[in-house]
């Protein structure tokens, strides 16, 4: 090796494989491991660092995701902060104590600002929040919720809304999150923004099946790591367990006779990804007052889809040295056994760890 080239590893910039390789082991976490496999890293959940986009349908649990990632971050680091700008301006409704405790965040190390002008978002950013990191403060993750409802540029100056700012959105979008890359990069922040949801005009897409799609400029989607689709399971499945248990109390009947529901099941899919395989597809289970739930359900089927767990017939069930005849004596066995979670969620994570896209 020359010594002027090798002498570019000094500089800014540039990169060591090893600190490359630690960097995908560096995740952040929520608290559903379907939803942490599905990102194909070997950490097991988001770098740090990156910008991940949850997008879909209006109330889909876009947001709902954001903050369960963000109190598994508060249970795994003492120390984190963690920042949240709510474009659409509903902190002071939704950011209450309840709320905040049902996702384990700590609301000594989190602050939500209800925020949708552009510079009070993208500038507070590349400014303040660099300074804070510079000065110490461990400044982990960033949410922006939603990136449609920041304001345009042009818009903001205009006298009036007849004027029409073609094109206002996307170009204020693309350079506010080029202004805040260096940052989010340097300081190892974990950046999660929303996005909602558009009709899909494009015939072709359309008979492809394609009915929506992200309402985003798209110059984001070079400016993002990960595009993760979030949509409830409005199926039968996506409303009881998999013990057929129904996520209703027929205790509470509203004037039409139906039953109060306190659950049901979001589906999350990485659709695209710029550090290996995508199109994995988790699934977890929100209860409105508990936040996410039966995790062991999650556990379960994964152990059975990626082999962990052993069928020799369409009947039996072997982990370990178990055997359990049956799909519902098998669920109720994980469900009930602390150390069989605990077997199956390691053996998950070291599978996921060793597959091509996860080295």
């Amino acid at each position: 090796m020359g010594k002027l080239f090798a002498k570019m590893r000094e500089q800014e910039g540039a990169v060591n494989p090893d600190n490359a390789d630690m960097a995908m082991l560096n995740c952040l976490r929520s608290p559903s491991p379907s939803v942490n496999w599905t990102f194909a890293t070997p950490g097991f959940g988001i770098p740090f660092g990156t910008h991940s986009i949850f997008w879909g349908p209006p109330k889909s649990g876009k947001s709902f995701v954001a903050n369960m990632f963000a109190g598994q971050l508060h249970q795994d680091d003492p120390d984190a902060l963690i920042l949240k700008y709510n474009s659409e301006l509903r902190g002071e409704i939704q950011g209450t104590n309840k709320s905040l405790s049902m996702f384990g965040i700590d609301k000594n190390r989190w602050q939500e600002l209800d925020r949708n002008q552009p510079d009070t978002i993208f500038d507070h950013i590349s400014t303040d929040v660099d300074a804070m990191c510079q000065a110490g403060e461990k400044v982990r993750m960033i949410i922006i919720d939603s990136s449609t409802n920041i304001q345009g540029r042009r818009s903001m100056n205009a006298d009036t809304i007849m004027t029409q700012q073609i094109g206002d959105n996307a170009a204020t979008l693309k350079d506010g999150f080029m202004q805040i890359l260096p940052i989010i990069r340097k300081h190892k922040i974990a950046l999660i923004s929303t996005a909602h949801a558009r009709a899909e005009l494009d015939q072709q897409e359309q008979m492809r099946g394609k009915k929506i799609k992200m309402a985003s400029a798209w110059a984001t989607k070079h400016l993002a790591e990960y595009f993760c689709y979030v949509e409830p399971n409005q199926s039968k499945d996506g409303k009881t367990s998999l013990l057929e248990e129904s996520f209703t109390d027929d205790g509470v009947k509203d004037f039409m006779e139906h039953s109060r529901k306190f659950a049901h099941k979001i589906r999350f899919r990485v659709t695209d990804s710029s550090t290996g395989e995508a199109g994995r597809t988790g699934e977890f289970t929100i209860d409105y007052d508990r936040g996410i739930i039966n995790q062991y359900e999650e556990i379960a089927l994964m152990g059975v889809n990626l082999g962990i767990v052993q069928r020799p017939n369409n009947q039996t069930y072997v982990v370990g040295s178990q055997q359990i005849r049956g799909f519902a004596n098998y669920v109720q066995m994980v469900r009930d056994n602390a150390e069989v979670q605990q077997y199956l969620a390691k053996a998950i994570m070291e599978k996921n760890a060793s597959t091509r896209t996860g080295t």
